[in-house]
């Protein structure tokens, strides 16, 4: 697989895990309009959705691994590392946050005629993944927990990488007592809890580089096992079919890849293009349009909006990371 292939490739992936956790959020959104709301069915579907996360965290372990390891990189390099990682995520974090408070002191303020209060210590614990420390604390927006969960494991695996690299062994040893520990913790939303995902895609970088093939295949055996005894069977499902569509289909898409260019933008920001958009076209006192009509609506304002966040804020951050190098 050349370089190009394999980016389209992951690109995909990614616009597919995108538009399945917004598909997931704004089908099952309910604010009381519409039959397909209403529809066991449909929401059924559209609840596998929820699954995107499993597919970021799973794409996460393999391109983490598969960049660490084309650099060179060492322990040694951990400052760095960890530098390009807060340049790459943070700053598109900051200013989502900035523009939901932005908006919604708007909205009070000309809407409905009231001053917001902000709470300074909730912002705060967001900015720094910290909520669940704090016992009143919550998330502005749910997904910045995975977000949190994403952080931890590249803050782990820098730390890891190396020791997983020293023999053919190690890498299935190390992963083996994180997922332990892991289990024995269900009760915390971690990397820890959610190794099994990281793991795969691990696991998945060494079937690509063609690595001691037969136990990558074992391990990930394992892996299953895991998955099916102790998480829900949809997490099971999304890994299988991530699995599948990584070793025999690697769909590549020109429109998949685009999407995919901005996925990140368009995980952080859907709720604020595109579910603003859905609270003022499904209520009477506005338009309240067909929810057949204003869903396809959202998607394609949180795609405009997730293209503005990614020129204005992801890329010159991608374009300043690219500048710090380990050697």
């Amino acid at each position: 697989m050349s370089k190009t292939k394999h980016i389209t490739f992951i690109e995909t992936l990614r616009a597919f895990a995108a538009c399945s956790v917004m598909g997931f959020h704004f089908i099952t959104w309910n604010n009381g309009i519409g039959d397909i709301y209403w529809n066991e069915t449909v929401k059924g579907i559209a609840t596998y959705g929820a699954q995107g996360v499993e597919l970021f965290y799973i794409i996460s372990g393999f391109v983490i691994t598969l960049a660490l390891t084309r650099s060179g990189y060492k322990i040694i390099h951990y400052g760095k590392y960890v530098l390009k990682r807060v340049i790459r995520i943070i700053p598109v974090f900051f200013m989502t946050i900035f523009a939901i408070y932005s908006f919604e002191f708007f909205m009070a303020k000309i809407f409905w005629g009231y001053e917001m209060q902000l709470d300074y210590s909730n912002i705060l614990a967001n900015l720094t993944f910290t909520v669940d420390l704090w016992e009143d604390a919550t998330w502005i927006n749910p997904i910045f927990s995975t977000l949190g969960v994403e952080f931890q494991f590249y803050l782990l695996i820098g730390l890891l990488l190396p020791l997983m690299q020293l023999k053919l062994w190690s890498m299935y040893v190390v992963l083996s007592l994180l997922i332990l520990f892991g289990l024995i913790t269900m009760e915390h939303q971690t990397v820890l809890v959610n190794m099994p995902y990281f793991a795969l895609g691990i696991v998945m970088y060494d079937i690509y580089a063609k690595k001691v093939l037969n136990s990558s295949y074992l391990y990930i055996g394992l892996l299953f096992i895991v998955l099916l005894r102790f998480y829900m069977w949809e997490d099971v499902i999304v890994s299988l079919i991530t699995l599948v569509l990584f070793l025999f289909i690697k769909p590549s898409f020109r429109l998949s890849n685009e999407v995919g260019k901005v996925s990140y933008s368009l995980y952080l920001t859907h709720g604020l293009f595109g579910g603003w958009l859905l609270f003022f076209l499904s209520r009477d006192e506005y338009i309240n349009l067909s929810p057949y009509l204003i869903i396809p609506m959202a998607f394609l304002f949180s795609l405009f909006g997730a293209k503005a966040f990614y020129i204005l804020f992801e890329k010159p951050s991608i374009n300043l990371g690219k500048k710090i190098k380990y050697k």
